[in-house]
């Protein structure tokens, strides 16, 4: 008769392999700049789909989300901060009423690159109205 053992792995084992698996579905950070209106992150996946994610902070009022305009290569979107982009370079221009618009261009997205900006609008100091 065969003698049937069963091995049980250690916790610290089960462990190990619980975060190699982990990781290699996570994304990860390749490259970060820091502004004082804004700061962009890039990772980098597994996945061939490039993003781009802008989050709007109100400056003045204890960094509260806000809904801006984004422009993306001259088009305009509004309720919208996800964007599945193309290769190539890309430029995004983040504005709000009576807010100090945000300009970057030539924001270089590679294959499988997520961008995520985080812009931090100031309060224009010109009035809105003459």
């Amino acid at each position: 008769m065969l003698k049937v053992t069963r091995k049980r792995l250690s916790i610290p084992k089960l462990w190990i392999i619980v975060l190699c698996i982990f990781l290699s579905c996570k994304v990860k950070e390749i490259g970060s700049i820091n502004t004082s209106n804004y700061t962009i992150k890039n990772y980098k996946s597994k996945n061939r789909e490039t993003l781009l994610k802008v989050n709007t902070f109100d400056k003045g009022f204890y960094n509260e989300p806000i809904t801006p305009i984004v422009v993306l290569n001259n088009i305009h979107f509004l309720n919208n901060n996800l964007f599945n982009v193309g290769v190539g370079k890309h430029n995004v221009e983040i504005a709000f009423i009576g807010k100090i618009t945000i300009n970057i261009k030539d924001l270089v997205i590679k294959q499988g690159d997520s961008i995520v900006i985080n812009a931090y609008l100031k309060q224009d100091p010109t009035p809105i109205v003459d």
